[in-house]
């Protein structure tokens, strides 16, 4: 069996779209450190919760934000998995 050169890390990214707080690419600016923890308690939904309740409901600690933040060239490469939501547009019905 052959051991990669380098680790392989899985990242399960939320609100890339924007669909329920209205940022948009959340995870991926918390990763490059353009997300402030002051930040997570302004962004709200439309029920008036702000993301970092929504990620204290989940689990997660909001205080916690920066330790996304990877440093430039700590990343070797990136492969996203995209789950399309407009299926209508493709002649199969995979989402992937």
């Amino acid at each position: 069996m052959h051991e990669p050169n380098f680790s392989i890390e899985f990242v399960a990214m939320i609100e890339e779209e924007g669909g329920r707080f209205g940022g948009g690419l959340l995870a991926s600016r918390a990763m490059v450190g353009k997300v402030t923890r002051g930040q997570l308690d302004n962004f709200k939904d439309q029920e008036g919760i702000s993301t970092a309740q929504a990620m204290k409901d989940f689990g997660l600690d909001p205080d916690r934000i920066q330790e996304a933040v990877r440093k430039p060239g700590t990343i070797e490469a990136f492969l996203e998995l995209h789950i399309e939501k407009e299926l209508k547009w493709y002649i199969g019905p995979y989402g992937i």
